[in-house]
């Protein structure tokens, strides 16, 4: 049976939810559904072995999305001249990705898995070209993006899934007066903590820190929220702070990064003496 899962990261719904001190951190579970119409769909690399391996196992989706930041991907670009089947050359710094419709309607950056999977897809005319998985999603990332989309096995993620791919804080437009309930997780995560607290030692600079879990109004889902007070910009933190996201996986959430003026008292788990 040919089977196509579009998202790696979603939680269930849950209206009734506690405060996040007493709610159990979230399933995650993929889409996955008969898709009758795709053609047969042969894995053609060890990345592509992965996906079809994480489709069907959910313990095996961490070594995919590892795999996938590391491997070669490939993405149409209108920048680019017509291929004729071929990989080009990216021919600007930061070309513009071919997008298609998501899920939700919106249009999103296409990534593929194969070289044959981009022509499977878009027929020889667009240009296309190759590069590093996690320079693609970053690529990606402030809209989301879409691996094989139509094919046998296809993945669609969301902006806050790049992000979490990424390691990267989560950049949110806060509505006006909304603020998130934070509480102490039960379930501190060990790694983030040390690795966060080994960077943040040595800055003087940064007076306080705090990492709490938080549930914002109308948002389904739980996030880290790392509350940082220092007279750094958040350039500045985001760029020290940017390997412990990456190398810890951020535990499996997204992060909300705040960072504040020193002075004051913040919720959670406290990372500076």
């Amino acid at each position: 049976m040919i089977r196509s899962f579009f998202r790696l990261f979603r939680r269930d719904r849950d209206r009734s939810a506690p405060p996040p001190e007493e709610r159990a951190a979230p399933a995650t579970q993929s889409s996955i559904v008969a898709s009758a119409s795709a053609p047969a769909f042969q894995p053609q690399n060890p990345l592509e072995e992965m996906l079809i391996a994480a489709a069907h196992d959910p313990a095996r989706r961490a070594a995919f999305h590892r795999l996938l930041l590391e491997s070669t991907l490939f993405a149409a670009s209108p920048d680019l001249p017509a291929s004729r089947g071929m990989s080009l050359p990216a021919t600007v710094g930061q070309p513009r990705l071919f997008d298609l419709a998501g899920p939700d309607g919106r249009r999103i950056p296409a990534l593929f898995s194969a070289q044959t999977r981009v022509i499977e897809a878009l027929g020889n005319g667009p240009g296309f070209f190759a590069a590093d998985g996690a320079q693609l999603i970053a690529l990606a990332a402030d809209r989301g993006a879409m691996l094989n989309p139509g094919l046998g096995y296809s993945v669609h993620w969301t902006a806050a899934d790049c992000a979490l791919l990424l390691g990267r804080p989560v950049h949110r437009r806060r509505e006006q007066g909304a603020h998130p309930l934070l509480g102490t997780p039960t379930e501190p995560p060990a790694a983030l903590i040390a690795g966060l607290r080994a960077a943040l030692a040595a800055e003087a600079r940064i007076t306080g820190a705090w990492l709490a879990l938080a549930q914002w109004p109308g948002r389904d889902g739980l996030s880290w929220y790392l509350d940082i007070r220092t007279t750094f910009g958040q350039g500045e933190v985001e760029r020290l702070l940017a390997p412990v996201f990456r190398d810890t996986g951020l535990a499996g959430r997204t992060l909300d990064l705040a960072v504040l003026p020193p002075g004051g008292q913040g919720a959670g788990i406290s990372l500076k003496d």
